[in-house]
């Protein structure tokens, strides 16, 4: 049965010569072969008894078949069968298959004309090219490959029957069904598969822009920036992890088969020689092949056809060609030998030539990755080596597993593969529990604290017996320390606290952040509403008023993420301005281009008292620091200091030559300033019935001022971009500071 095969199997590929020396038609020759195949004279004796060909036309013809018949290549019915089917059922010298080894691409549609518009050349490898093409049914740009011409016909009369292109086209069109079928973000899809009008094969798949990893990890100049690639290798092992739940070994994972677009997005490319599970390995003879061309010639050039795997990224098991031994682990180590690159630079296995490369990866350990490269990361290093081992059952069992711990690295979790000290546990613990251990070392801090008191409060008891006054002097100084370290103790605590509301902020957790907050305050001594509010402690302790400023900052900005419902809504037929509070009271005011004031209740918004003072638009209100006096600046070039108890009284201050911007009083109540477009800021003594003093400054027009907290300075905004600052008893300008134009 052995030797009958064997013969049908060579008057097939006879066959295929025939046709493609143009000797016969491929009906013709599929007849014959077929003929000869039920018991008949075998083919050879065939032709030259019907004088299809002479003695001289067929010799050539035979050493070709000897050749062909001597490569160790899939059967000439399997490949036939593949192109045309893409499955292993059937044999194309039973009847019923008869037409579709005739035609072995006739179940696949033609192009149709004009769809696609060939824009140029986006790559090109040794078997096929990839062009830029635009798809005018659907409005796109694509990437269309197809078969070089050596691959898809030659010169042959009939292309798609020739020997010298099927092993082309079964890769090819193993690619596009293989590929098609795998439906995964990081895996290309394919669009469309179809012949072109002049019958070569090509399928259509997403354009992907950008580089190669390997390109990018040529560029790369250290460690940092290789590391950066980290998150490209982590997809594309969760998109080999999905093609093993599918059956689908890659068996040719490396750098230059993966594509990273501008945006870090990946795509794992090139599934021509990937193994399906539950189908016949078609490959296989051609992976055993290259092994022993690689062993026999140490070249670092592969023919058409034979660029099955690359030596520098071979698992051990391919690099020995055992073959039926490849399996999902197999490309575990090949995602490994793309992190060992990341890591270090440089592949797992170096040397001269191909068969120096391969005889390291087949016999050879990996070199730690650490000895490499020292400043790698231990648990990445510890992945790498767990992925490159020698022993298939002493690796990942899975991509998925490989995923889990590069995705446990990237995002701050325990590494599976590596095994942490004592030491790096603790550190681990530290960095993920900073606010746990502070508030532990400030209790710590606090319990100290206690007993250097106890202490101390012992010692000062037993210098009493010997001198009342020295103990009484002791016993205050104890008291004072003990004093300054709990308010030391609450300056942490708030310092804590504020941190606590920094990092909840961060995560959205705008309710814990405010109590972090409020907390921080209440244990700040430089706050002045907290129970432990304590001056002198904060005067000499600086970083109190900034951890305060922190805190109520804090506040200020979930105030701001938080939802507001509107109270109430005061309305005018002229635009409002300069609102202001009555201090501690239950009033505010605000001004209107009417030429008005309006003051209104804080509580429902409605308007108490309507003020008329000014003969022109009002830009600024302020209330006196115990709300009983309302100033209001106006275009008229007035102020006017109104009685909030008697909205009647009120005094007229004038002398600028143009429009008052703003009025502020001084915290004590003794002095009203404003400022003018005039360029001075006038400052009025209210004791003594307005009489005031007007300050030219030299800075142009001036928009606000402002009293400092103690009430001596000044501060002024000037058009020029300044900021002044005037001595407000001594009317005169003491500095100024440029902030912008």
């Amino acid at each position: 049965m052995k030797h009958a095969a064997e013969a049908r199997e060579r008057d097939l590929v006879l066959a295929l010569l025939l046709v493609e020396s143009g000797l016969l038609e491929p009906g013709q020759a599929m007849q014959l072969a077929l003929d000869s195949s039920d018991g008949s004279p075998g083919l050879e004796q065939a032709v030259l008894k019907s004088g299809i060909a002479s003695r001289e036309q067929l010799d050539p013809l035979l050493k070709r078949l000897d050749k062909i018949m001597g490569d160790e290549m899939p059967t000439m019915a399997e490949q036939a069968r593949l192109i045309s089917l893409g499955s292993l059922d059937g044999d194309p010298t039973k009847a019923e298959d008869r037409l579709a080894f005739d035609d072995t691409i006739g179940s696949i549609g033609r192009e149709q004309p004009g769809r696609y518009e060939i824009k140029g050349v986006h790559g090109s490898g040794g078997q096929a090219k990839v062009l830029l093409a635009f798809d005018s049914h659907i409005g796109r740009e694509v990437a269309l490959k197809q078969l070089k011409p050596e691959q898809n016909a030659g010169e042959s009369t009939s292309p798609w029957l020739s020997p010298r292109s099927i092993p082309g086209l079964v890769r090819f069109l193993r690619e596009a069904r293989v590929t098609g079928q795998l439906e995964h973000p990081n895996i290309v899809p394919v669009y469309e598969l179809g012949r072109r009008q002049d019958g070569s094969l090509y399928y259509t798949m997403r354009l992907v822009r950008g580089q190669t990893l390997a390109q990018k990890l040529k560029s790369c100049r250290n460690l940092s920036e290789r590391l950066q690639l980290l998150g490209v290798l982590w997809d594309i092992c969760k998109a080999v992890a999905y093609a093993h739940s599918r059956g689908v070994v890659h068996r040719d994972i490396k750098p230059s088969n993966i594509m990273v677009g501008e945006f870090q997005e990946a795509v794992l490319l090139d599934w021509g020689i990937a193994k399906v599970s539950g189908r016949r390995d078609i490959g296989a003879h051609r992976l055993e092949k290259q092994v022993r061309t690689i062993e026999e010639e140490g070249s670092d050039q592969t023919s058409a056809g034979s660029t099955i795997g690359t030596p520098a990224y071979m698992s051990p098991e391919q690099a020995r060609g055992e073959i039926e031994k490849i399996d999902e682990r197999s490309d575990v180590w090949g995602l490994g030998a793309v992190l060992y690159e990341i890591l270090t630079g440089r592949p797992p296995h170096r040397g001269k030539n191909r068969r120096e490369v391969m005889v390291r990866a087949a016999r050879k350990k990996v070199a730690p990755v650490r000895q490499v490269c020292p400043e790698a990361p231990k648990e990445l290093a510890a992945i790498a080596e767990k992925a490159l081992q020698f022993d298939q059952d002493a690796r990942y069992q899975s991509a998925r597993e490989l995923a889990d711990d590069i995705g446990a690295w990237m995002t701050g979790e325990k590494v599976g593969a590596y095994t942490y000290t004592s030491w790096e546990l603790l550190k681990r613990f530290a960095s993920q529990h900073k606010a746990a251990i502070a508030s532990a070392l400030l209790a710590l801090v606090a319990l100290v604290g206690a007993l250097i008191s106890v202490s101390l409060a012992l010692h000062e008891e037993a210098q009493a017996r010997r001198s009342e006054q020295a103990a009484l002097q002791r016993e205050k100084a104890a008291h004072m320390q003990e004093r300054r370290l709990l308010r030391l103790a609450n300056l942490h605590l708030a310092q804590a606290y504020t941190e606590r509301a920094e990092v909840a902020m961060q995560d959205g957790e705008y309710l814990k952040a405010r109590l972090f907050a409020l907390a921080s305050l209440h244990h700040n001594p430089a706050h002045s509403k907290s129970p432990y509010h304590d001056p002198e402690f904060a005067r000499t302790h600086r970083q109190a008023w900034n951890w305060r400023v922190k805190a109520a900052s804090a506040l200020y900005r979930i105030a701001l993420n938080w939802t507001a419902e509107l109270a109430w809504r005061l309305d005018g037929k002229e635009v409002f301005t300069g609102l202001a509070f009555q201090p501690e009271g239950n009033l505010g005011a605000v001004g209107s281009y009417d030429g008005s004031v309006l003051l209104f209740a804080n509580s429902t918004g409605s308007v108490v008292a309507r003020l008329h003072g000014h003969d022109g638009r009002v830009y600024g209100v302020a209330f006196g620091p115990d709300g009983r006096l309302l100033a209001s600046a106006g275009h008229d070039k007035k102020v006017v200091v109104w009685s909030v108890d008697d909205t009647s009284r009120k005094i007229t201050l004038e002398g600028h030559d143009d429009a008052v911007r703003s009025v502020s009083f001084s915290p004590d109540g003794r002095l009203l300033a404003s400022a003018s477009a005039d360029g001075s800021v006038g400052i009025w003594k209210l004791a003594e019935k307005g009489a005031g003093k007007l300050l030219p400054l030299g800075h142009g027009k001036l928009f606000c001022a402002r009293f400092a907290p103690r009430g001596r300075s000044l501060v002024v905004g000037a058009e020029d971009g300044s900021v002044v600052v005037v001595d407000a008893e001594r009317g005169r300008q003491t500095a100024s500071l440029k902030v912008s134009k």
